[in-house]
């Protein structure tokens, strides 16, 4: 049993180093790369007849680039949302109780409305005849509107917000007056035209007459168009008027004042006086009245015509202003008088107080152009009795003359009636622009 029990012993052991040899062969064995093949010796020679695969050489590894240092991003916190609290939605409507005002005289200007009530929204807004007004919340019974531009009558005025509509109040507009647009001062030259249109405007479509005080001398009013036309002549600079439009609709009116300004752009040689005469209650000038080419013909600029004329001495009161215009031939007259200022001016050239042609004394007297010289002389006589004098009453100048005076004294208060309150004319055609130009010296 002995000897039995050996023999096991020997078999365990055998195997046990068969199995450690094997694991030993196994760890030790090297892998060959894919497609060499395992070396055999010849038992019989004792040398190896395969050959050895050549095994590539290492390679060195790269030697790594330094990488910078990567800071890690801050965790930004995200901002939470407000929670949302649910408003409950306004079912109840406005309350409107009253507005003031209740009634307006004239709508054409803007005014606020304030309506008082109950119940009114945050976006309560104030509607007039179903339009909405721009409105300002002030409290839940208070609102606030603005109105402008409203015609005659009454109109519709409720609350609306959110919650529906209010019952309506009435608003109730009286006549608006009509509304003159603004104006800014005009300002023009001596014989240059000035035109400008009066805009009008009535909010209720009345019928609207527009009037106009303190238009200055020679200007036109036309109400159709609404226009103001105004040449002023060259003894009209220097001069302002305050012009006032009166604008009405039978009911009520508006009125809007405009300057308008006249510049004294045309300066014709001033009068000289060549000799003074006093007598009792007047003194008589002989005046030498030099021309430029404004008051005589270009080629006859620079000559001079006699005038004479008398002044009261009494500065006390105003004075009226008589034009005189002597006849065909004629000269200037001497007589004076102590009531009334006396201008006496001369038409040498016989060219029935209007002009001549402005090609003269070269040229023929029909050709050219037929310029009133002699009228301009008279004009500027006038104008310097009336600036020279202020005793000389401007609201009382009137013209007379007789034949070739006649005709001139009609056209020249025609003419210019600006400045003449009164013409006498007597046995004077009434359009001396037609005499016979052969009859000029």
């Amino acid at each position: 049993m002995l000897h039995s029990g050996l023999r096991t012993l020997s078999v365990f052991c055998t195997v046990i180093g068969v199995v450690a040899l094997f694991l030993v062969t196994a760890r030790c064995t090297p892998v060959l790369p894919e497609g060499s093949r395992e070396s055999t010796v010849d038992a019989g020679a004792g040398k190896d007849t395969s050959v050895e695969p050549s095994l590539p050489e290492p390679r060195p590894e790269p030697t790594p680039e330094p990488q910078p240092e990567v800071q890690p991003e801050p965790v930004q916190e995200l901002p939470q949302e407000p929670v949302k609290e649910s408003k409950p939605t306004k079912t109840t409507p406005p309350q409107l109780d009253s507005i003031s005002p209740t009634e307006v005289k004239g709508g054409g200007q803007s005014f606020v409305v304030l309506a008082r009530g109950a119940n009114f929204g945050r976006d309560a807004i104030l509607w007039l005849d179903g339009k909405p007004l721009k409105s300002t919340w002030l409290s839940e019974v208070e609102v606030m509107g603005r109105v402008s531009g409203l015609s005659r009558g009454k109109h519709q005025v409720v609350v609306k917000d959110s919650g529906g509509q209010s019952q309506p109040k009435t608003l109730e507009v009286d006549n608006t007056p009509p509304s003159i647009a603004a104006l800014s001062r005009r300002i023009v030259n001596e014989d240059q035209k000035l035109e400008f249109r009066l805009a009008v405007e009535d909010i209720d479509k009345d019928p609207v007459r527009v009037f106009v005080q303190g238009l200055p001398p020679g200007a036109r009013w036309d109400e159709v168009t609404r226009t103001l036309t105004f040449v002023p002549d060259f003894i009209q600079g220097g001069t302002s008027w305050k012009v006032t439009f009166v604008a009405t609709d039978g009911s009520d009116s508006t009125t809007r004042e405009v300057e308008i300004q006249v510049n004294n752009s045309i300066r014709p040689p001033v009068p000289a006086v060549t000799k003074r005469e006093q007598f009792k209650g007047y003194e008589r000038l002989t005046i030498a009245q030099k021309t430029d080419s404004y008051l005589d013909s270009p080629g006859y600029a620079g000559r001079s015509f006699k005038a004479m004329i008398s002044a009261p001495t009494d500065t006390g009161k105003k004075h009226p202003v008589r034009v005189f215009l002597h006849g065909f031939g004629g000269s200037p007259a001497t007589a004076g008088s102590n009531n009334q200022f006396r201008i006496y001016a001369h038409d040498s050239m016989n060219s029935y107080w209007w002009g001549y042609s402005d090609q003269l004394p070269k040229g023929k007297p029909t050709t050219g152009t037929v310029v009133n010289y002699t009228q301009r002389r008279v004009l500027h006589l006038l104008e310097w009795v009336l600036k020279t004098y202020p005793h000389a009453d401007p609201e009382r100048v009137y013209v007379t003359g007789g034949s070739m005076g006649g005709a001139g004294a009609k056209t020249l208060g025609l003419l210019y009636a600006r400045h003449f309150a009164y013409v006498q004319a007597s046995i004077g055609q009434a359009i001396p622009r037609n005499h016979r130009p052969s009859r000029i010296n």
